[in-house]
């Protein structure tokens, strides 16, 4: 375990909600995570309730990349919850993803 970790980048992995939930160990363990990214891996809403989790004990994480995940409006809701509980979080980055109205204005509330 590398604890001093400041930036994890996981591009293009299809890690899905199982390769999720063997990072959460990572991701709450890891005082010094600074960057995550998760772009384009299929993480659904079960996989992104279990990250907002353990991102919301964290507060060490400043830029969270969360595109091209295709979330939905339910997705939307979570991120929301993770914006108003998590304030060390500077940049999100959400886009080519699938939150319509609803999501998008949930996501808006959190800000």
């Amino acid at each position: 375990n590398n604890a001093h970790l400041r930036s994890l980048i996981l591009e293009d992995n299809e890690l899905r909600c199982l390769g999720c939930q063997q990072l959460l160990p990572i991701v709450m363990d890891n005082p010094f995570l600074t960057e995550l990214r998760l772009i384009n891996n299929a993480i659904n809403l079960r996989g992104l309730t279990q990250l907002t989790d353990a991102l919301i004990k964290t507060g060490s994480l400043k830029i969270l990349d969360l595109s091209g995940n295709r979330f939905e409006e339910k997705c939307g809701l979570q991120l929301r919850r993770l914006l108003e509980e998590n304030r060390s979080i500077e940049e999100l980055h959400v886009g080519h993803n699938n939150f319509r109205e609803k999501g998008t204005i949930a996501i808006a509330y959190g800000l």
